[in-house]
């Protein structure tokens, strides 16, 4: 990625974007493996306790597991930081099961 839309206070953060010198990497906050075949999988985060504006901690692995058992749940991620009220999540749904809930 080049960067984030409009946030040149991030893009130009060196414990975010790293310097092509020193490799050039993005620092997600991510535990990645490299796969067999040269993918890379995220399999766990760093930091999984979250601290919201209003002083709440949450847990983003336990409201991931919370939301997943939906059934029209394949996957999802959630995301928050202190800056923010509350979290929000991206999902994948599970397309069969949706219809099969919409009707």
């Amino acid at each position: 990625t080049k960067g984030y839309y409009k946030r040149d206070d991030l893009n130009n953060d060196p414990s975010i974007f790293e310097p092509a010198e020193k490799g050039g990497w993005l620092h997600t906050g991510d535990v990645g493996q490299w796969n067999a075949d040269g993918t890379l999988s995220i399999i766990d985060r760093i930091k999984n306790l979250v601290k919201l504006s209003g002083g709440e901690y949450i847990a983003l692995e336990r409201l991931e597991s919370t939301y997943k058992s939906a059934n029209v749940v394949n996957n999802i991620a959630v995301v928050a930081n202190s800056d923010v009220r509350q979290p929000i999540a991206v999902v994948f749904p599970h397309e069969a099961n949706l219809r099969l809930a919409l009707g």
